[in-house]
């Protein structure tokens, strides 16, 4: 039901680069949204006239069906251009309730999709399983979540006390879908409007954190589904770590302003090539043109290194890499991808500016979108020495056979057993075994934070969600 329903505002977005798609037909897209957008807030105005207008009420209701009508023939354009692009970034147009079905059908046995719909004031959710829509609430605590929402990311992104936020939103969130959440191994969640800056895995179910009994994952729409499954292709996986000479400009017109080297995330990158058997880019071989060279071929692609986004013109974010060059989110839409897991380890990748109230548009689904089965992406400046050490055993335990997202849930675990200590020990033995002759700079790498600009954490164990929360998986 909520598939049928769902409405993707990228019209608002998609105003940098174009990402290989025809101009007129974006154009003319953006322009049908725009006046669907235009005819919804006069029907608006409409009802909430005192005492209401029958005869203009039923004006404008025609008048926005119509324009409906106008965008869906647009879509329908766009979709014939590149299928793909559309079904994983802008399924605007519904999903019959066959195609539904038998998406319903394919989940695999304890496996529940979450899904959300928050538009002020309404706030409307429902669990599926492969028996179908098994719980669904609705209630008017729209804002409610909003600021909970925020207060629950600034916590855990800054090391604060997090756990009655995360209670009262689970509360809200998922104690109403305990049916469908009762006994599942794998939650996927279709998140909207504020609740797309949250990792759920943070959320209280039954006492614990929900990322502890079971493994958690984001979806781009119920319809993406089928295209996510891994392909299990072999290849060389290509690692990138600490870019030498990153800058980072605000504007086109703006300085470039140096970024701060990474040499946790050059540690964490050579840690990885040697357990996936690639062969890493560190420092001045991580240009843009070695990177383009290994995209298209790489089964898994990691990029650990600074993120940035765009809140003006979010194709226009990036990852940073070598001389101060950068891969923008347009160029990615761009290339054909056929990795089975791109990891983007870096600053605050993983967001984007919320258009229409249910669209996000961030690195992560761009990667989705260029042909990637999933994809880990960062929700808030990540602490260099934890994500190493958590990503290292991440890609370890998916070399060894574990499937991505059960072995993300399986290293948030063992990285929550540590102490702080042990964390710095073992990223030191990482260091030890594969950068000898990448960090000439000494045997010391601090605990740094990937971030353009850094605020104050508290000291916390690797238990806190500052250290394993940020890592979200779009996919499987």
């Amino acid at each position: 039901m909520l598939e049928l329903a769902r409405s993707r505002a990228l019209m608002d977005l998609l105003t940098a680069p174009d990402p290989g798609l025809p101009r007129d037909i974006l154009d003319a897209w953006r322009g049908a949204g725009a006046e669907v957008a235009l005819r919804r807030d006069r029907l608006a105005a409409a009802l909430a006239l005192d005492p209401p207008d029958p005869a203009g009420v039923t004006a404008r209701r025609a008048e926005l069906e119509e324009a409906q009508r106008d965008l869906e023939d647009r879509q329908a354009a766009l979709r014939a251009v590149n299928p793909r692009f559309w079904q994983l970034t802008a399924s605007g147009t519904a999903l019959d309730a066959e195609e539904v079905a038998a998406l319903v059908r394919a989940l695999p046995p304890r496996h529940c999709v979450l899904v959300y719909s928050i538009d002020r004031p309404d706030y409307l959710a429902c669990g599926i399983t492969r028996d179908g829509i098994v719980a669904s609430t609705w209630s008017q605590q729209e804002r409610r979540i909003e600021r909970l929402c925020d207060d629950l990311v600034v916590a855990c992104s800054a090391g604060r006390p997090w756990q009655k936020a995360a209670g009262t939103l689970g509360a809200i969130l998922l104690d109403p879908l305990a049916t469908a959440l009762d006994g599942a191994l794998a939650v996927h969640v279709i998140a909207s409007g504020p609740t797309l800056r949250v990792p759920f895995g943070v959320l209280t179910w039954q006492g614990r954190r929900l990322a502890a009994p079971v493994a958690v994952s984001a979806l781009p729409s119920l319809s993406a589904y089928p295209l996510l499954a891994p392909t299990g292709r072999a290849g060389r996986a290509l690692c990138v770590g600490d870019p030498e000479a990153m800058t980072y400009r605000e504007t086109s017109d703006s300085p470039a302003r140096p970024l701060p080297a990474l040499p946790g995330a050059a540690v964490e990158a050579a840690a990885v090539a040697r357990a996936l058997h690639g062969t890493p880019l560190i420092g001045p071989d991580a240009t843009e043109a070695n990177t383009r060279a290994a995209l298209p071929t790489a089964p898994v692609i990691h990029l650990a290194t600074h993120g940035v986004l765009d809140p003006v013109t979010p194709l226009a974010s990036a990852v940073m890499l070598a001389d101060g060059e950068r891969l923008t989110v347009a160029e990615l839409l761009s290339l054909r991808l056929n990795a089975d897991l791109v990891v983007l380890s870096a600053c605050e990748t993983g967001t984007g500016r919320v258009a229409g109230g249910d669209e996000l548009l961030g690195l992560g689904r761009s990667l989705i979108a260029a042909g990637a089965r999933a994809a880990v992406v960062t929700l808030w400046p990540v602490n260099d020495q934890s994500a190493a050490v958590l990503m290292t055993r991440f890609q370890t335990l998916r070399a060894e056979g574990k499937p991505t997202g059960e072995a993300l849930h399986a290293a948030v675990d063992w990285l929550c057993g540590l102490s702080l200590a042990q964390v710095e020990e073992l990223f030191h033995e990482f260091r030890s075994q594969v950068s000898a002759d990448l960090d000439p700079a000494g045997d010391h790498v601090p605990a740094g934070v990937r971030a353009i600009s850094t605020h104050p954490v508290t000291p916390s164990t690797p238990a806190h969600p500052m250290h394993w929360a940020p890592f979200v998986l779009i996919g499987l």
